[in-house]
């Protein structure tokens, strides 16, 4: 297993520090077809920030949940596909808030299918073997 350059682990630091500074996404809790969820359909469609979006849905009475909470309580109610999606990106996050990369069973966020049976794993920065960053999809933005 080889190391992990120095430039390598600045550009995933810096990467970290972006993701770290988001907020956990936000669950609207609505019944399927209802009218609520054709109001969630139609602000989808528009370019609102992720706050906006959540102020309206709140004026309107649908409620909104932190993500984090959802999967921590209320993943059994939702969806497969959702439920994976929410999953995936909540543990980015909070992994990423713990100065961590997160693995899914050898492979990086984002590799199909999504199965809650691939082993997850949060790894430090320090921690990573070159052969896990090549897996990990963001850094061919950076030019890795």
């Amino acid at each position: 297993m080889s190391e992990v350059t120095l430039e390598t682990m600045l550009k995933i630091d810096f990467v970290l520090h972006r993701i770290a500074k988001r907020e956990y996404p936000v669950v609207f809790i609505v019944e399927e077809e209802s009218p609520a969820e054709r109001f969630l359909e139609q602000m989808r469609d528009r370019m609102l920030s992720e706050q906006r979006k959540k102020e309206l849905a709140m004026e309107v009475g649908i409620p909104v949940l932190d993500g984090r909470d959802v999967i921590e309580h209320l993943a059994d109610e939702m969806d497969p596909e959702g439920k994976s999606a929410l999953r995936e990106e909540v543990m980015e996050i909070y992994a990423a808030k713990q100065g961590m990369v997160l693995l899914i069973d050898g492979r990086v966020k984002g590799s199909e299918p999504r199965d809650e049976s691939f082993a997850w794993r949060m790894v430090s920065v320090e921690e990573l073997e070159q052969e896990d960053v090549e897996q990990w999809p963001f850094l061919e933005h950076l030019g890795t």
